[in-house]
């Protein structure tokens, strides 16, 4: 089953839409409206659109907003800008962002219905296909990847659930429930383990005082610094340090060097 969604902040314009086009005769099979980009991003949950009609200034969010969301984890869904701004800065974001078309209200039926023709093809019968499941799997995936290389990105900084979350759009219950379910690990030891992982390359490599590591790697106190190491490490990080120096020493001597 094929399925649109139309989303403006007037109420009377996503009702129009709606109900000036046989949209069946368009390929399309439901229609589903929504007033934001937050009440859009249920609904694609839910229904996972093949095409996209977006206004571009809403409130709460935009539909700038909604076309980074839906390339970054529906890629394969269209979207149309129908936008009363012509200025170049929003263009130029849809673009980036993926967005196929972009006209100008109040915009003609004749040239909308050619702009969805042309915009979706015959591919408009892939995305919303019911296979739900899978790619309802697929997008949970591509999140969590996602989550992954911001966390790599930035090790160096205070990270936390609630402003990944909202990195990639969604609850900090549901990321951490998908994290849980793709990963087999907890959000928060995903996160400690990157830093680590860094925390024992920095005191392998390099001289850096232990107290300025932690500050690099996002952490405003040392003794939880440590704390948090030896938990994962279960020696602290001056130990780990001291194995590899007494590990060079051994190795220096072995190769008679006196």
């Amino acid at each position: 089953m094929v399925k649109v969604l139309i989303v403006d902040d007037e109420k009377y314009v996503c009702e129009r839409l709606k109900n000036d086009f046989d949209w069946e005769s368009l390929g399309f099979d439901y229609v589903y409206t929504a007033q934001n980009g937050e009440e859009a991003i249920d609904i694609i949950k839910l229904h996972n659109p093949g095409l996209i009609l977006s206004d571009v200034r809403m409130p709460i969010m935009d539909g700038i907003q909604l076309a980074r969301y839906v390339g970054m984890f529906y890629p394969a869904t269209k979207m149309i800008f129908i936008s009363a701004y012509d200025e170049f800065q929003y263009a130029r974001q849809a673009i980036d962002y993926g967005v196929k078309s972009y006209l100008l209200k109040p915009v003609e039926k004749q040239v909308l219905k050619e702009s969805i023709l042309k915009v979706m093809g015959n591919a408009h019968v892939e995305p919303g296909h019911d296979d739900s499941g899978k790619a309802s799997e697929d997008v949970n995936l591509i999140m969590i990847r996602k989550v992954q290389r911001y966390i790599k990105e930035n090790y160096y900084r205070k990270i936390s659930l609630e402003d990944v979350a909202k990195y990639v759009y969604i609850s900090p219950q549901y990321l951490s429930r998908k994290f849980k379910e793709v990963t087999g690990q907890q959000f928060v030891d995903y996160a400690l383990n990157v830093k680590i992982t860094r925390a024992k390359s920095l005191l392998k490599n390099s001289g850096i005082k232990v107290k300025d590591i932690a500050v690099q790697l996002g952490f405003s106190d040392y003794t939880y610094f440590c704390k948090v190491f030896k938990k994962y490490e279960n020696i602290t990080p001056l130990q780990y340090r001291a194995k590899f120096v007494l590990t060079g020493i051994k190795d220096w001597r072995q190769n008679g060097v006196e």
